[in-house]
């Protein structure tokens, strides 16, 4: 079993390193890969985290959230 992902976690490494060696050798014909594949690494980082407001009460809602905020 753990033989299995430890492979399967080898491929992936190995993949990358070959996306990445054949969009650096294109020399700016794929620049927008490149920069598909840096965003999709980062992730999504539009997440808000939860606030407590001035009763204490947790709030969730990304837009009570930013009204909060801004009301502060």
């Amino acid at each position: 079993m753990e033989l299995k992902r430890l492979k399967r976690l080898a491929a992936k490494k190995l993949h990358r390193k070959h996306f990445l060696l054949s969009v650096l050798q294109n020399e700016g014909n794929c620049w927008s890969e490149f920069y598909k594949y840096v965003k999709r690494q980062k992730g999504n980082r539009e997440i808000i985290p939860a606030i407590k407001d001035q009763n204490r009460m947790i709030i969730m809602d990304s837009n009570a959230i930013a009204n909060i905020l801004n009301s502060y």
